[in-house]
């Protein structure tokens, strides 16, 4: 073989070798778009979205993204791309990802605009616990969208003094024909009143 027929080869070989990583990129690419079209119809995906949105507004270093088969929550550090578990994350950001959930699941629709209609008593125990004080900001926020639902009986229970007050300043009470109530109860002797 002469020299020129050699070079003609390795040309050949690298024109092959340019197409086939053309074929894999746009292989990769088309595998993207049809996970992006399965997660754009998953339920799954809407609040994965919701949260993840949620966590960077409030600067928490969280981010949820939904497995390849749509079907489980992942949580991943929003700096890097390694999964955590359940017991990486601290109490409060475990708190803050359930409660994310539950007010969530209230609404019919993906703006949290339309509470469901089978939904007529809605009880939050303690919501604010073990949370620092942003994260409080913005639970005492949801908290009080809740307290303003209408057609819907809102129980939110609290230790805090300081939340009590946060969450009723400003509303009416019922002896003001409001169909707003707060109530302090008090332990005295082992008995509440």
């Amino acid at each position: 073989m002469n020299s020129n027929s050699i070079k003609e080869k390795l040309q050949d070989i690298k024109i092959k070798d340019a197409e086939l990583q053309n074929k894999l990129d746009t292989n990769k690419t088309k595998q993207q778009e049809i996970q992006d079209l399965k997660q754009s119809d998953s339920p799954t995906k809407d609040f994965a979205d919701y949260v993840s949105a949620i966590l960077k507004y409030i600067n928490i270093s969280l981010r949820v993204v939904v497995d390849t088969d749509n079907q489980n929550y992942i949580i991943k550090n929003s700096h890097e791309e390694n999964i955590l578990t359940i017991d990486d994350i601290s109490e409060g950001e475990k708190n803050l990802l359930a409660l994310l959930f539950f007010y969530y699941e209230l609404f019919s629709d993906d703006k949290q605009e339309k509470i469901k209609t089978e939904i007529e008593l809605i009880i939050a125990d303690d919501p604010i616990s073990s949370m620092d004080d942003s994260n409080r900001f913005y639970i005492l926020e949801l908290m009080k969208n809740l307290l303003n639902l209408q057609n819907q009986q809102v129980f939110v229970l609290t230790h805090c003094w300081d939340d009590f007050c946060n969450l009723s300043y400003g509303k009416k009470s019922w002896q003001d024909d409001s169909k707003y109530t707060t109530f302090e109860i008090r332990k005295n002797d082992r008995e509440s009143e």
